[in-house]
């Protein structure tokens, strides 16, 4: 008897329990882009009674991260525990064309039933004309009759037997195509079966309330590239730098009308500092044979290096293409928010981001920083100079590495790439090559050598830079070039005459300054030597 009423007490337990829990299907509220990951705020409110209640947050992102979750309430309650599982849902689905497939189905159901119908008909007629032979037989007929008869006989059976292959041709395309509408519909009708997180809280109340629960996780799937559109209308004008949020998330819910807050952090980079450990020192010991070769091998290998001198990449695109007339939009005035580790933008309108996989571009803020115009060229490279806008004091903007728009004279000039990992004061743009500016580079043959002394050989090289100004105003010009260094000590490099350029020993590039005036040529000369053993053969 008490363990009967133990399992009705068990029961009655059990069926409370499942009575006390409550699907709550909560609103996005707020969205937190990292680069390479999002927070998720959501809210609801759910009222309360008394006691221990399981409460079930549904319709919930599968790339949920199960550590992240975080739980709060606007009442006073206990917070038992806290868990997720995955609801699995299907459904029919029809393609958009079904009832249209439908619709011809029943018209080829009845085309088919008709064509049988007829082929019925002709087969009874042929029956009848059957009958002929019997009335032959049974009737005293004069040959001219019978000859009549058969006439008619064989006429009437000619056309039905046409006619019944007709109609059979008819029946047998009708067959056919009822065959593939019938195979249309059975490809058009599926099941989706899609995948829900839920979150499952369960809380203990000392009295009855009514409680704005939020709930806030973070989501894989989803994150930001930065973009920029950098414009000037000309060189007595500062850039404008309009800074833009490519958006994009898959996680299997859209988020519609959002509060959008754009993270310059990264929850999935390693937070932990990492701690040296010793390094011992001992002697070498030579590898084997099978080593030995593996590494010749490698010896062949080329490794292309890249100057750190580059404060962006050059422009892709050289030709000058004209843009939309440029408008003064409405401005949103986003609040800039930074803390010690990333900075953020709380985007002042809400916005939507469907989870496509997509780019979605939101603008962040515009900047207009002081900026530098000069000229550089490198005529060993390019018969071109380019107009470069040199940012002072860059690190304040919190830039961050993407692809940039270049606008320049209400045109579009070309694509660059800013990469803000640079220890330097000063940030570099190219806004694009200005052909009014022309530069020539040649080698003065007869200030060029090759002598020999001893076991030595001397290579003397001289080059004649010019640089003409057809523009209407004076523009100032960085000119760099360059002499070959030696990491061989049988090498022997000496510069020559420098036009008063400065010489980086470490690098061996030469760099001028130069204000050239409208319709003024100026011309640089500069040289070197190169002094190896005599019988060898140099490359630079």
């Amino acid at each position: 008897m008490t363990a009967f009423l133990l399992s009705i007490a068990l029961l009655f337990n059990l069926q409370s329990s499942a009575s006390d829990s409550i699907l709550v299907k909560s609103e996005i509220e707020q969205v937190t882009v990292f680069k390479n990951q999002a927070q998720v705020q959501r809210k609801a409110e759910v009222d309360l009674k008394s006691g221990t209640t399981v409460i079930v947050f549904t319709g919930l992102s599968e790339t949920l991260v199960d550590q992240s979750i975080q739980l709060k309430g606007s009442g006073v309650f206990t917070l038992l525990s806290l868990t997720t599982r995955i609801d699995f849902t299907e459904k029919t689905i029809y393609r958009n064309d079904i009832q249209a497939l439908r619709d011809r189905k029943s018209q080829l159901q009845q085309k088919i039933a008709e064509t049988q119908a007829e082929l019925e008909v002709i087969q009874s007629e042929m029956n009848m004309l059957s009958s002929t032979q019997e009335i032959i037989k049974n009737n005293k007929l004069t040959p001219t009759e019978i000859n009549a008869l058969i006439s008619l006989y064989r006429t009437n059976l000619s056309e039905l037997l046409n006619k019944r292959i007709s109609e059979n041709k008819t029946l047998n395309e009708l067959r056919t195509e009822l065959d593939n509408v019938n195979r249309q519909i059975s490809e058009s009708v599926g099941t989706e079966r899609t995948s829900f997180k839920e979150v499952i809280a369960e809380i203990q109340l000392e009295n009855t309330q009514s409680i704005e629960f939020t709930l806030d996780y973070q989501v894989y799937s989803a994150g930001w590239e930065a973009a920029y559109d950098v414009r000037s209308s000309d060189i007595n004008s500062p850039l404008t730098i309009s800074y833009k949020a490519k958006i994009y998330q898959n996680t299997g819910i859209d988020w519609k009308d959002v509060k959008f807050i754009i993270n310059s952090g990264d929850p999935t980079s390693n937070a932990t500092k990492p701690e040296l450990s010793k390094n011992y020192v001992s002697y070498y010991v030579k590898p084997s044979t099978v080593f030995n070769e593996l590494s010749s091998s490698l010896q062949e290998v080329v490794v292309t290096g890249y100057s750190e001198r580059s404060k962006v990449t050059s422009v892709k695109s050289e030709d000058i293409q004209a843009s939309p007339t440029l408008y003064k939009p409405t401005i949103i005035q986003n609040a800039e928010v930074s803390n010690q580790t990333s900075f953020s933008y709380e985007i002042a309108i809400p916005y939507s981001v469907p989870s496509d996989g997509k780019h979605h571009t939101v603008e962040i803020k515009r900047e207009s920083p002081s900026t530098d115009y000069k000229y550089g060229t490198s005529p060993k490279l390019s018969k071109f100079a380019y107009l470069v806008g040199n940012v002072p004091d860059w690190s304040e903007l919190n830039l961050i590495e993407g692809e940039a728009n270049i606008y320049f004279d209400n045109r579009f000039v070309g694509t660059t790439f800013l990469d803000p990992v640079s220890l330097d004061d000063t940030l570099s743009i190219s806004l694009g090559k200005d052909e009014r500016i022309i530069i020539d580079r040649e080698l003065l043959k007869e200030f060029s050598s090759k002598n020999f002394f001893r076991s030595r050989t001397r290579e003397s090289n001289s080059y004649e830079i010019s640089i003409r100004n057809s523009k209407s105003e004076p523009v100032t010009v960085t000119v760099e070039d360059q002499i070959p260094i030696s990491t061989n000590e049988e090498i022997k490099i000496s510069p020559k005459e420098l036009s008063n350029g400065k010489l980086d020993e470490e690098t061996g590039i030469i760099s001028w300054e130069l204000i050239v005036a409208p319709g003024e040529t100026k011309r640089l000369r500069f040289g070197f030597e190169v002094e190896y053993p005599k019988g060898k053969r140099i490359v630079y």
